[in-house]
């Protein structure tokens, strides 16, 4: 019996041998396919945490976004009221021009239609009135 251990103890201990190797290599592979598990997940939280980050940073651009938008349409609202007020006051003021300057016209006409009423009253006080006031004075 002895001769068949010895026989087969370098085989055996070949086969041991190969088996440790097996299942030390199973290990090792083992150990590294957990250690990368272990790796993306660190990176897939950290990628997870940073996206997180970027997105709560994103909300409170948008938020801030949002509010100056909201400012800036209060604004435009309150320019276009203002620019409303300033057209119809424009529009007031040419009103007002325009009526100032058709006054003058009608002062200018008046001034003229006086100056022509006076010159006709002379002209008849002097070609028509003189001569009757002569006649009558005459006679």
């Amino acid at each position: 019996m002895r001769s068949i251990y010895t026989q087969n103890f370098k085989t055996i201990q070949n086969h041991l041998n190969c088996l440790t190797d097996l299942i030390s290599t199973v290990c090792s592979f083992y150990l590294k396919v957990n250690q990368a598990y272990h790796n993306d997940d660190i990176n897939w939280r950290n990628e997870r945490q940073n996206l997180s980050s970027q997105l709560e940073n994103e909300k409170h651009l948008t938020e801030e976004i949002r509010n100056k938008l909201n400012t800036m349409e209060a604004d435009k609202k309150k320019l276009g009221n203002i620019i409303n007020k300033l057209k119809e006051q424009r529009e007031n003021e040419m009103k007002e021009f325009n009526a100032n300057k058709e006054i003058k016209r009608l002062k200018e006409e008046l001034d003229i239609s006086k100056l022509q009423t006076e010159q006709i009253r002379q002209f008849i006080e002097q070609w028509i009135l003189m001569p009757i006031k002569f006649m009558q004075k005459n006679y």
